[in-house]
Order: C-alpha cells, then structure tokens, then sequence
C-alpha cells in the first residue's frame, strides 16, 4: 500500500510505502509530465507547481500506483 500526505499539499509531497518505489512522476490534469523523481522519495518538494490538481504516479516493485492530488497556494 501507498500513502501520499498532505492533500491538499502546498510545499512537499511525502509518500510511505510498504514496498520499495522505484520512480515518482507527476503530470497535470492534461497529462503532461511536470516532474519526475528517480530517488529520495521520502519527501519531495512541490513549491514550484502551480495551483490544481494534479496525477502523481508511483512506480513500485509491484507495478503503478496513481494518486490525485491538491495543490495550493
């Protein structure tokens, strides 16, 4: 399982995981790709996103996860 906190969020995005999280991406709501993160997934900072919604996709040793979240300012 897979837990992203705060939401809404406004300064970082934390994620906790049971299994092991290869790769972080997130995309706004018309799908295009606005960050990636390849390591220190623990806390990663969203302060440069604008105010929305967006999808954060998580990829993890047993497959993808997709999550919606909140950002406000």
């Amino acid at each position: 399982s897979v837990l992203i906190y705060p939401n809404p969020l406004s300064e970082v995005l934390s994620i906790k995981s049971d299994t092991k999280i290869e790769s972080v991406e997130i995309f706004d709501m018309t799908g295009k790709s606005v960050l990636k993160i390849n390591s220190n997934f623990d806390i990663i900072p969203v302060n440069a996103l604008k105010q929305g919604i967006y999808l954060v996709n998580i990829t993890t040793a047993e497959g993808q996860i997709t999550k919606k979240v909140s950002v406000v300012r």
